[in-house]
C-alpha cells in the first residue's frame, strides 16, 4: 500500500464523505428540475421595431467601440430596444423624461417655429429660466410650446393660403379686364 501522505482524521480514520449533502441538494433542487418549463404569457404586445433587434444590437455595439476608443470612457447613450409596446410607452412618454431632456425637446421645437424672431426669443427665454423650473413645469412648457409650434405653423398656412387667394383674385380680375377690351 502506498502512503500518500497525512489523512484528514475522522472517526472512522478516511477522508469525509458529503453523499448526505449532495442527497439533500439534489432533493431540494429536483421540484424546479422535475417539471416541464410553462411559457408565461407576454404581459402586452410586441413593439413592433422588436424585428430589427440585430441592426440595433450591431448599430449599439460599433456606437460603443467607437465612443470608447475616441474618449476611453464606457458611458455611451445606445439605441432603446423595446420587447413590449408597454416598455416603448413608458420610455418616450415626456412626463418619464428628465428635464434636461425636455428643455432640449423645447428647444428644438422652438427652432422649428416659423417666426425666427418670436423663435430665438422663445429659446432665449427657456435657457435662462432653466435652472429654476420644475419638472412638472417643463412637462407644462412641453406641451405649451406645442401648441404654440401648431398655431404658427397653422397661421403661416392661413396666411399663404389667403396670399394666393388674392393672387387668383388678381389674376382673374386682369384676365376678365382684358376680356372686356
Amino acid at each position: 500500500m502506498v502512503n500518500n501522505g497525512p489523512q484528514p482524521e475522522n472517526r472512522e480514520g478516511r477522508r469525509p464523505r458529503f453523499d448526505r449533502e449532495e442527497v439533500m441538494m439534489r432533493k431540494f433542487i429536483r421540484p424546479f428540475t422535475s417539471q416541464p418549463t410553462q411559457a408565461m404569457p407576454m404581459p402586452g404586445d410586441l413593439d413592433p421595431e422588436l424585428w430589427d433587434f440585430k441592426h440595433k444590437a450591431a448599430e449599439n455595439y460599433k456606437l460603443y467601440k467607437e465612443h470608447y476608443a475616441n474618449t476611453g470612457e464606457y458611458g455611451v447613450k445606445l439605441i432603446p430596444v423595446f420587447i413590449t409596446k408597454d416598455e416603448r410607452e413608458f420610455y418616450t412618454n415626456i412626463e418619464n423624461q428628465t428635464k434636461k431632456d425636455i428643455i432640449a425637446l423645447v428647444v428644438s421645437l422652438a427652432e422649428m417655429m416659423p417666426d425666427k424672431e418670436e423663435s430665438t426669443r422663445y429659446i432665449a427665454q427657456v435657457k435662462k429660466d432653466e435652472k429654476k423650473i420644475l419638472h412638472a413645469d417643463c412637462v407644462a412648457l412641453y406641451y405649451s410650446t406645442i401648441q404654440k409650434l401648431e398655431d404658427m405653423v397653422a397661421q403661416s398656412i392661413v396666411e399663404g393660403m389667403e396670399g394666393e387667394e388674392v393672387e387668383e383674385e388678381e389674376e382673374e380680375d386682369e384676365g376678365s379686364s382684358e376680356g372686356e377690351e
